[in-house]
């Protein structure tokens, strides 16, 4: 499960070995894993409130042109663009400090203190990505079936609610046969719904074979590694998503034909930004962490969910 934000212990002097009162059990924050399926773009060195991306319109069918005969027409495209005006929200957090703490306690508070409203900050772009996500693409209830792990009989093991081949070719399906030629790179669960996966076939565990050895490209390459692969697909686990839900991504929209068409953006005005100061009138210090982001969806056929999964 999520630790999200943890109580910090501090060990004290009395312990065996001294030395390790000057250090804090960190609370642990998962990466910027849905971040990082979108594309990146800043306007903080730009005097302006906002970015309106455009985008071509996406024909529901094969885009196509057709035979023209002698002497007639050619016919005209008069498609319009579609526009999307991203305005990034302002989001913040803030502290304050007792002098008295970090005079008595021997550990670097501030620093501890502004680290974990960074946390925090990462923690919460990341579930905002996934509530853009959730709320822009389609999706599929899990069904359970004997049909659902080909050649598979899971003696003593219940396969229901477990993400199935049926589930991961229910995705594909939507993903790669529409005429935008999307390819799925990633598939992202929960920890919960990824417990399940160790145990069925066309699991390839990263632990197995070595990290290195899953050769992760595409836009999550910065995010921490895979867990291993599903069926050839990057498997992450995330628990800023709720168990019982699966995303499969083309993340940062690839495609067959390699064309510029994101699966969506992330909006930047103002990266995590920390700011410190005294109080006199209250013997305190005060750190604040602010930001500006927003996220958005350009293009929802390059995503699919499957709920309905183990959400225990």
């Amino acid at each position: 499960m999520s630790t999200s934000v943890q109580q910090l212990y501090v060990e004290r002097t009395e312990f065996a070995y001294p030395e390790l009162s000057a250090r804090i059990i960190q609370a642990v924050f998962p990466a910027n894993i849905f971040v990082n399926t979108l594309t990146y773009y800043s306007i903080a060195d730009r005097q302006v409130p906002s970015v309106t991306f455009v985008s071509q319109t996406i024909p529901g069918t094969q885009p196509t042109i057709q035979p023209i005969g002698e002497s007639e027409d050619i016919p005209v495209d008069m498609t319009p663009y579609s526009k999307t005006t991203v305005t990034p929200d302002f989001w913040g957090a803030s502290v304050r400090i007792p002098r008295t703490v970090t005079e008595d306690l021997q550990i670097p508070v501030m620093a501890d203190y502004l680290q974990r409203i960074t946390f925090k900050t990462q923690y919460t772009r990341d579930k905002h990505v996934e509530r853009t996500l959730n709320a822009a693409l389609s999706s599929t209830a899990h069904a359970n079936g004997t049909d659902n792990f080909v050649g598979f009989t899971g003696t003593g093991f219940d396969l229901n609610n477990v993400l199935s081949q049926k589930d991961i070719a229910t995705m594909k399906k939507n993903v790669e046969q529409d005429p935008r030629n999307y390819l799925i790179s990633d598939i992202i669960i929960n920890a919960i719904n990824a417990s399940d996966l160790i145990r069925v076939p066309n699991y390839v565990s990263a632990f197995y074979y070595g990290r290195t050895d899953i050769g992760v490209t595409g836009a999550l390459q910065q995010a921490t590694a895979p867990i291993g692969l599903l069926h050839g697909y990057n498997l992450w686990v995330s628990n800023v998503t709720a168990a019982g839900t699966a995303y499969a991504l083309a993340a940062g929209g690839a495609n067959v034909n390699n064309q510029y068409s994101p699966l969506g953006f992330f909006v930047e005005k103002r990266p995590p930004t920390a700011e410190q100061m005294f109080w006199p009138s209250t013997d305190e210090f005060r750190v604040w962490v602010t930001t500006r982001f927003k996220s958005v969806v350009t293009r929802s056929q390059a995503g699919y969910m499957i709920t309905g999964l183990a959400t225990s």
